[in-house]
C-alpha cells in the first residue's frame, strides 16, 4: 500500500534493521483483503516465529490502520495498542487529556483513564465521530478497535505510519519488548479480551434480529446491565464486561462484539445472544 516508501524510509532513517514483505505495487493486493487484522496476518506471524525480530508492522492499503505482531508472533489487538499508547502519553510524556473511543473498543482504556483522573468519551463507530469528539472535548487520544487512532497535535484522522513510529518510540523509551509492555498492562489493569463474530445477513433479516433482541430486553427487564443505543444495542454489565450488537455501515453484516476478562467469558456472552436472536 501507500506505506511502501514512507514507512521504510522512516525506519531506515531511525537506524532500524528491517526486512520487507509485500512491498511491491499491486492494485489487487495479491488477492488478499488489505486489512492488518488477525485473520490476514498469519504469514507475518509465522515469519516472526521463525526469525529473530523485535516487531512486525503491517498497514492497510491506504496506511491509515495498523497491525502489530510482537516478538513472540502474537497479534496485538488494536484496542490494546491504543491503551498502551495512551498510558505512554500520560505516564512517560506527562501529557493529560481524555480519551475518545468508539463503543466497540476495549474498556481497558477506561481503566487507564480512571487511574489518571481522565474521562472517556464513547462515540458511534466511524472515525469521523472520533475526530469530532476529540476536537469537542480536547482529547489526548482517539481510536477504534479496527486499528485506527491519532493523538492531539497530529491530524484529526487515522494515520498508520504515525502510529507505527509512536509505537517504536514507546519501545525505545521503555526499553521493553512488546510482549513485556502488554504483560505489564494486564498485570496492572487486569485482562480484557475482545471477541467478534460477523454474520452475513440480508437487510430484512437484520431488522428481525434487532426486533427480537429489543423484545427480549423489554420482557426480561434485567438489572445487572445497562443498555446503550447510540449505535446498535450495547449491554454493559456491572463486572465491566459488555456485548454490542450492531449492523455494519459498509457491508451486509451483523456484528456481535463482546469483551470480558477471558475470551471464554466473551464467547459465552455472544452464545447467549445468539440463542436469543437466531
Amino acid at each position: 500500500g501507500v506505506s511502501k516508501t514512507a514507512l521504510s524510509t522512516i525506519l531506515y532513517t531511525c537506524r532500524c534493521e528491517i526486512d520487507l514483505i509485500n512491498d511491491n505495487h499491486d492494485a489487487f493486493f495479491g488477492g488478499q483483503l488489505p486489512s492488518p487484522s488477525l485473520d490476514t496476518l498469519s504469514e507475518l506471524k509465522e515469519i516472526i516465529r521463525l526469525g529473530s525480530y523485535d516487531l512486525a508492522i503491517a498497514t492497510d492499503g491506504d496506511a491509515d490502520r495498523i497491525g502489530i505482531i510482537d516478538e513472540k508472533g502474537q497479534f496485538i489487538h488494536p484496542s490494546i495498542l491504543i491503551a498502551l499508547i495512551y498510558q505512554y502519553l500520560l505516564e512517560e510524556k506527562k501529557l493529560s487529556g481524555p480519551a475518545v473511543r468508539n463503543l466497540t473498543t476495549s474498556h481497558i482504556i477506561d481503566a487507564i483513564a480512571k487511574k489518571h483522573n481522565q474521562n472517556v468519551i464513547e462515540v458511534k463507530v466511524g472515525f469521523k465521530n472520533i475526530s469530532l469528539a476529540m476536537e469537542k472535548y480536547d482529547a489526548l487520544i482517539g481510536g477504534e478497535s479496527s486499528g485506527g487512532f491519532t493523538v492531539a497535535g497530529h491530524i484529526m484522522g487515522k494515520d498508520g505510519i504515525f502510529a507505527a513510529i509512536l509505537i517504536l518510540e514507546m519501545l525505545a523509551v521503555s526499553k521493553k519488548s512488546m510482549s513485556q509492555l502488554t504483560d505489564s498492562l494486564f498485570e496492572e489493569y487486569g485482562e480484557f479480551h475482545t471477541v467478534e463474530r460477523n454474520y452475513h445477513l440480508k437487510k430484512d433479516k437484520i431488522i428481525k434480529v434487532e426486533s427480537k433482541l429489543n423484545y427480549y430486553l423489554e420482557k426480561k427487564n434485567e438489572k445487572d446491565f445497562k443498555i446503550k443505543r447510540i449505535d446498535g444495542i450495547k449491554l454493559q454489565y456491572q463486572d465491566n464486561s459488555w456485548i454490542c450488537v450492531r449492523k455494519s455501515g459498509t457491508e451486509p453484516l451483523l456484528r456481535i462484539i463482546a469483551e470480558a476478562s477471558t475470551a471464554a467469558k466473551a464467547n459465552k456472552l455472544i452464545n447467549k445472544v445468539e440463542k436469543i436472536i437466531f
